[in-house]
């Protein structure tokens, strides 16, 4: 770099010098300009090596401090961490959100959810151009932030990047929304006679039977938490929102914090689409760019 600086000084020491041969008809005024053109063209050129030079040197700093940052979080290394790094360079320029936003969401749901750095990365990117949402940065945030408090209530990790990126849609209080969630997975999976028993009125209100045979297939596998807390709020959804029996079942199937979410809630969940529609949504965005665009995704 110092030497393209001398060499810039070289070529601005003989535009003065073609300019005051001109002053004083040394010779010729047209071979001035055509001199001063030249060092011009010159000084012009070495300017973009030197812009040039100076965003490889950004972009090396960007990969070393991805690099550290992964690298502490999973203690990755070598050619696997290359390719964490280019992922979340990817999903950063994809996206225009920070790049330690998505490292920070990626960790807190491969740690938290019990999958890879890479297989996170894979679903925030899918999140992340399914959501209708301008502020994809907060999105990451709420990534970050509930993927712990998620933890245990049997949410597989591609359900809970649908459910929360929904309820950001939606506009759901997300604190309340969350915790009402994390309270049914927990009820749905260890107290299902109870569940069974709170949805009991919620039947014989809408003239249906489903509650001992969703029950049945959650416990065999054949439905997720998700899939139950589907069935749940779409039956809710049915009775009017003034309804105590509705608002008995919340009470009693989302706990405490069932009493807080609302009836909009309970509806925003009932027309929520399942985690495979959800993401698959992302074909029609992000997905979609060419690789020459966005190579690291």
């Amino acid at each position: 770099m110092q030497k393209e600086i001398t060499d810039t000084k070289e070529k601005l020491g003989f535009v003065r010098k073609a300019e005051k041969e001109v002053e004083t008809g040394a010779f010729g005024i047209g071979e001035a300009f055509k001199q001063m053109a030249t060092a011009a063209f010159w000084i012009a050129f070495i300017q973009q090596i030197y812009e040039l030079a100076k965003a490889f040197f950004e972009v090396q700093k960007e990969i070393n401090g991805l690099q550290t940052q992964i690298g502490k979080m999973r203690g990755t290394t070598g050619k696997e961490l290359d390719q964490l790094v280019g992922k979340t360079q990817g999903i950063s320029k994809a996206f225009d959100v920070e790049s330690a936003k998505v490292n920070n969401a990626a960790n807190s749901i491969a740690k938290n959810m019990k999958i890879s750095f890479g297989e996170a990365q894979e679903l925030i990117k899918k999140g992340l151009a399914a959501n209708a949402e301008t502020d994809k940065g907060e999105l990451l945030d709420w990534y970050e932030e509930y993927a712990s408090t998620l933890l245990g209530a049997g949410f597989k990790a591609e359900e809970f990047i649908a459910i929360v990126s929904q309820m950001k849609e939606q506009g759901v209080y997300t604190d309340f929304g969350i915790d009402a969630v994390k309270e049914f997975g927990i009820r749905a999976t260890t107290e299902t006679e109870k569940v069974v028993n709170a949805l009991k009125a919620v039947e014989q209100a809408t003239g249906t039977t489903f509650a001992v045979q969703m029950v049945k297939d959650l416990e065999t596998g054949k439905i997720s938490v998700a899939d139950a807390m589907k069935v749940v709020t779409t039956e809710i959804a049915k009775l009017p929102e003034t309804s105590n029996i509705a608002k008995q079942a919340v009470a009693e199937i989302f706990g405490s914090k069932g009493e807080d979410i609302g009836s909009g809630v309970i509806q925003a969940f009932s027309k929520a689409k399942n985690a495979t529609d959800y993401l698959s949504q992302s074909s029609k965005g992000y997905n979609s760019l060419s690789v020459a665009q966005y190579f690291f995704i």
